[in-house]
């Protein structure tokens, strides 16, 4: 049976940094061995978000608030 890898958030976290950075999102998949779609997800759950009032939040945070 196949095993699924799992990525602690801190690793997760440095390649969206490397990709928000401006390194390749495919580079970045093929030197760790990530595949495009997981960073793709990660970009999306780990890239800051400029409210009006000039804050910055994550998705999680966002949808947090959304909620209240």
């Amino acid at each position: 049976m196949f095993k699924r890898k799992t990525y602690d958030e801190e690793f997760k976290k440095i390649l969206v940094n490397l990709i928000l950075n401006g390194q390749p999102l495919k580079e970045v998949s093929r030197e760790y061995g990530v595949s495009s779609f997981n960073l793709v997800l990660g970009r999306k759950k780990y890239s800051n978000i400029n409210t009006q009032s000039d804050e910055v939040v994550t998705l999680d945070d966002f949808k947090s608030f959304k909620k209240n």
